[in-house]
């Protein structure tokens, strides 16, 4: 990919920065910079407006400076779609990356992808204690040998 920019929106509800962890693990790889655009929940309060995952993006944000990656926080304060199609037009961003369990995923995506050129990927998130379950339920545990 000849742009090394990666941009990371979350939408409001987000719960989790897999996403953002995923990102980081590329932009290593790939020698890039990482943008997070944040869309901004009014009632919440915190360094950023978001109360849970200040902590959270500070320590990331922390960790990809130390491992010589460029990540920058970004809050949307406007329509989502727009703000993210300013920024890579603004930005010259390479790839955009959603988290499958983002709201925004299912609304915003789909949106963005009609109006820029860069690529697109949907993050899901792993589900191993699940997985775990599962393998438990199917063939027993050790007690059970």
């Amino acid at each position: 990919m000849a742009n090394k920019k990666i941009l990371v929106p979350l939408g409001v509800h987000v719960r989790n920065l897999g996403c953002v962890h995923y990102a980081l693990s590329l932009a290593v790889r790939m020698q890039a910079s990482i943008h997070v655009l944040r869309q901004r929940d009014p009632g919440e309060s915190g360094i950023y407006g978001f109360d849970f995952l200040d902590q959270a993006l500070d320590e990331l944000i922390d960790n990809a400076r130390q491992n010589g990656i460029g990540l920058t926080l970004n809050s949307a304060d406007g329509n989502l779609t727009d703000e993210i199609v300013e920024m890579v037009k603004a930005e010259h961003i390479g790839l955009l990356i959603f988290g499958a369990d983002d709201e925004i995923a299912e609304t915003v995506m789909p949106q963005v992808k009609t109006l820029v050129s860069s690529q697109i990927i949907k993050v899901r998130e792993k589900k191993y204690l699940t997985s775990l379950e599962e393998d438990k339920k199917r063939h027993g545990t050790r007690n059970d040998l």
